[in-house]
């Protein structure tokens, strides 16, 4: 049988583990933290350029108003779009 130790090696590192993101929050505030500490960890990680984070910071902020504001299938709804506009997957 032939070993792939390198492969072994880089399925193994941190690199590909996804974050383990616990959010007591519910509603529109719950999806808000979750998308805001995927962010926080891509950028720390470097899988997401300085000014597409800026971008989304501002989306998520203005997302924030909006749930403040009681709009919480509004804010739900920016949350996800800006998901999809980035390429992440709008169920996490």
């Amino acid at each position: 049988m032939r070993r792939w130790p390198l492969l072994t090696l880089l399925l193994t590192t941190t690199a590909f583990a996804q974050p383990q993101i616990q959010v007591a929050e519910s509603g529109c505030s719950g999806a808000i933290e979750r998308y805001r500490a995927v962010q926080a960890n891509d950028l720390s990680m470097g899988h997401v350029n300085k000014s597409v984070y800026a971008q989304i910071k501002r989306e998520i902020e203005e997302a924030e108003k909006t749930c403040a504001a009681g709009q919480d299938a509004k804010a739900t709804a920016m949350i996800r779009a800006s998901q999809a506009r980035h390429g992440y997957p709008t169920g996490i």
